[in-house]
């Protein structure tokens, strides 16, 4: 009907999947090498988690900067 076999279909999908799961695989890399330094600064103690958004915070921060709410120090 448009000129194309099952056989280039097949092709074509094949060479789509093998162009698309290097990139899946490096965006999640990128997304866990950032998550794991995030975890191991606020392990370090420098910072604290935001209550609403799970943000990592300075702890003399007065507001979280992702989501804007506000800290209360509690020292």
């Amino acid at each position: 009907m448009f000129g194309i076999g099952i056989t280039e279909l097949l092709v074509m999908v094949i060479v789509l999947a093998l162009m698309i799961v290097p990139v899946v695989f490096v965006i999640g890399l990128v997304y866990f090498i950032m998550r794991a330094q995030k975890q191991t600064a606020v392990q370090a103690g420098n910072l604290v988690r935001c209550p609403d958004c799970g943000s990592g915070i300075s702890r003399s921060a007065q507001a979280c900067p992702h989501c804007g709410r506000p800290i209360v120090s509690v020292d």
